[in-house]
């Protein structure tokens, strides 16, 4: 863990925000396909830690684009988290016999809530830009709610 540190902070010096975030998102999302979600959840965290110092630093600037672009990255980074979890706690008890999966796996959907909300309130952007922002966040994270059984039976209108 500690080289994947080095490089995460080595990468967020190297390279401009704007290139880091979707880098770091595509890398946890093709580790978390070949099933190392640990390594996949450090590296969206840091994507999320980087989003929310590029918004700290766009909110002087104001730029409504790249608001866009930051709360949309910020928000496939959070998926992202919240997808590694749920597969993680249905690949130890996949029929959620025990409680405490259930309330791990209502906390990851109300993390994914709260992302959905982020996108929700830009201010600056119109509505086509947030509903193409949750278009693709969802989109790209499609995978979680098709592959999971658990989450269509929870959410019977995405089934």
């Amino acid at each position: 863990m500690e080289q994947i540190n080095i490089f995460l902070y080595w990468a967020e010096l190297k390279l401009p925000a704007n290139e880091t975030v979707p880098l770091f998102n595509s890398s946890a999302q093709q580790l978390s396909e070949m099933g190392e979600r640990t390594v996949a959840k450090i590296i969206y965290q840091r994507a999320v830690d980087l989003a929310v110092k590029t918004s700290e630093s766009s909110e002087r600037s104001s730029a409504s684009a790249s608001a866009v672009f930051v709360v949309k990255n910020k928000v496939q980074a959070i998926y992202g988290i919240a997808s590694c979890e749920i597969k993680d706690l249905l690949e130890l008890d996949p029929s959620v016999k025990y409680p405490n999966t259930l309330k791990h796996l209502l906390a990851s959907l109300r993390q994914i809530q709260r992302a959905m909300d982020l996108i929700l309130s830009i201010e600056d952007a119109g509505e086509f830009q947030a509903t193409s922002c949750i278009c693709c966040c969802v989109f790209s994270h499609i995978h979680l709610t098709l592959e999971q059984p658990l989450l269509i039976h929870a959410t019977p209108s995405l089934a």
